[in-house]
């Protein structure tokens, strides 16, 4: 069950750059990150799931009620990394300009790769 949990999860992360980078394709930084988070997860990807999982964990209030407060405070002491930095650094700068469909889909990825984490780290 973790082995399919941890396919999930890059499966889900990889769709979500994929959409990311699709809506903002003159975002030549977004592309780097992805591939930093592709390289990450073929390396060690328990860790990557790890790192998100920790750093989410302390927003899971945010996460679970849809709070547009996630992207607005600096949540940059919670990330245990640069590309998972990167990322969410750049979620905050687009999200407040997306129509309200496209950050329903961000919302819907966001609990989902976090109840992901939370499976996997259940499991263990």
């Amino acid at each position: 069950m973790e082995k399919a949990n941890i396919q999930l999860f890059y499966k889900t992360l990889k769709s979500f750059l994929k959409e990311f980078i699709s809506v903002f394709s003159d975002d030549d930084s977004l592309k780097i990150i992805s591939t930093s988070l592709s390289l990450a997860m073929k390396e060690n990807n328990n860790k990557v799931i790890e790192i998100f999982y920790t750093s989410f964990l302390p927003l899971s209030h945010l996460i679970d009620t849809r709070d547009d407060e996630f992207f607005k405070i600096d949540t940059s002491f919670y990330y245990k990394n640069q590309y998972q930095c990167e990322l969410f650094e750049k979620l905050k700068v687009y999200y407040f300009v997306l129509s309200e469909n496209n950050k329903t889909v961000i919302w819907d990825y966001i609990q989902n790769i976090f109840n992901i984490c939370k499976e996997i780290n259940k499991i263990k």
